[in-house]
């Protein structure tokens, strides 16, 4: 990028600090793409509850799901 007697064009310039700017951007973003994958996962709570664990193993789903998860899922009665 640089000529060969060692001085930074202008083009090296813009593009280090293009590089910075987007590094920066990057790192002023994260907390918002967080805080949107957390609203996700509280949509998602709200909107199935503990029938978004039912392709999951017993062994997987949340304490506080489990009697939900074996009540819906437990043996039924013959009937007659």
């Amino acid at each position: 990028m640089t000529t060969i007697e060692g001085k930074s064009t202008t083009f090296d310039k813009v593009l280090y600090t293009f590089l910075a700017l987007l590094v920066l951007a990057t790192i002023a973003y994260m907390p918002f793409m967080i805080a949107d994958k957390q609203a996700t996962a509280e949509k998602e709570w709200n909107d199935k509850g503990c029938r978004m664990y039912d392709a999951d193993r017993v062994s997987e789903i949340p304490a506080k799901c489990s009697n939900d998860f074996v009540d819906h899922y437990k043996s039924q009665t013959l009937r007659e």
